[in-house]
């Protein structure tokens, strides 16, 4: 027994011994701080977790898009970088929910076998079902009106020396521009834009593809024929060598019909008429760099390098036909194939005209119309004198 008890002595006292059990505890020690550290990440690792799942939560309620940082890594991710990071996403977020307004009512139909409009997908007088007419925005078609007619005739035989529409219905569909701007809308396609340019205090005429066609046939003016060529032609510019007939009414800046080959289209004229055949005839420029026309504007002419004058640029052609409908009905045709359409309308805008009046405030008040004597405020007087046939009606302007 003394024996155990001095071996047990010997071995606390010796060095190597101590130091070993001494390593052995700061080793123990070690790893039980490595243990503690670790249960303590986890734990910050788990409450930012659960701050994390609460603000996608919160953000899915409030239909905002998902937070795009990186994960949480611990106590390393700081609360103050991730509410950074939250802010930048929230930014573009209010960017992208941005829509642009627009009309739903961006149609109508054409009914292809009687050539009428349609504010309903059926006819009223063949039960056909017409083609999609889609309208620019904002989509305010009207009937042309008979002082707009005359204007159209006037501009199109000052122009052009013809007005193929004749007593066609026409419909004008109001699109933006400085001043007042239509599209002309005739047997379900786009005729052209009649506009009114301040700079000139006049309208203007511009056709379309499909109008430059039908224009073509009648013209007798303002008509420009092509050298024929492989070429793309659309938005180019077009030197007078390439040109082998130019109208001398036309003037700068005038729209023309185009023809080259088989494409037909129309362009804007920078040159006028007058001074086509100087510019056909004249030799290649040296040292001149712009060439004074008869009318006392100038036109740019390019440099030596081989370059020629440009006299016109096209807008748009192509080999495709375009030719007007022989049917031409009346309005009163028209009437007819939109009937059930305009009474289901006006069934509906009664029905709620009927139904504002008999609510509680409401019924002890008086009832004004407000009226400019235009043709909407007509129809709106009409269907509030249709729906409250018991009560007085007053007009206001």
């Amino acid at each position: 027994m003394q024996q155990k008890k001095q071996k047990k002595e010997k071995r606390q006292v010796s060095g190597p011994e101590k130091i070993d059990t001494d390593s052995q505890g700061t080793k123990k020690a070690r790893t039980s701080d490595k243990r503690t550290s670790r249960n303590s990440d986890n734990k910050a690792s788990r409450a930012s977790d659960r701050k994390n799942s609460q603000t996608r939560q919160s953000r899915v309620k409030n239909k905002s898009p998902g937070f795009k940082g990186k994960p949480s890594e611990g106590k390393h991710t700081s609360s103050k970088s991730a509410s950074f990071k939250g802010s930048q996403d929230l930014i573009p977020a209010k960017k992208k929910n941005f829509q642009r307004f627009e009309y739903e009512d961006d149609k109508i139909f054409w009914c292809e076998k009687c050539n009428l409009p349609l504010i309903g997908e059926e006819c009223g007088i063949c039960g056909s079902k017409g083609k999609v007419l889609h309208l620019s925005q904002p989509a305010d078609v009207r009937f042309c009106s008979p002082y707009e007619r005359e204007v159209m005739d006037r501009q199109l035989h000052s122009a052009f020396g013809c007005n193929p529409l004749g007593n066609k219905l026409i419909l004008l569909n109001k699109i933006p521009g400085e001043d007042k701007t239509d599209e002309v809308l005739v047997d379900g396609f786009i005729f052209g834009v009649l506009r009114f340019e301040l700079s000139k205090m006049n309208y203007s005429f511009e056709p379309s593809i499909q109008g430059a066609k039908i224009l073509l046939k009648h013209a007798k003016g303002r008509k420009v024929e092509l050298k024929k060529t492989n070429r793309h032609l659309n938005g180019k510019s077009v030197a007078a060598e390439s040109v082998e007939a130019f109208d001398s009414n036309i003037k700068a800046g005038d729209f023309v019909l185009i023809t080259a080959g088989s494409l037909t289209g129309y362009g804007v004229s920078y040159i006028d008429g007058a001074d086509f055949l100087d510019l056909k005839t004249l030799p290649e420029p040296e040292n001149r760099t712009e060439l004074e026309s008869s009318s006392g504007a100038r036109t740019n002419v390019e440099s030596s390098s081989g370059a020629k004058t440009k006299v016109l640029r096209i807008r748009k052609v192509d080999s495709s036909e375009a030719s007007l409908r022989p049917e031409t009905p009346d309005l009163a045709a028209c009437i007819e194939a939109n009937k059930k359409h305009l009474q289901v309308l006006g069934k509906n805008a009664i029905n709620t005209i009927r139904g504002i009046i008999s609510r509680k405030e409401y019924k002890n008040l008086p009832v004004y119309v407000s009226f400019s004597g235009g043709k909407d405020s007509l129809v709106v007087l009409d269907l509030a004198r249709a729906s409250l046939k018991q009560r007085e009606l007053k007009l206001s302007s």
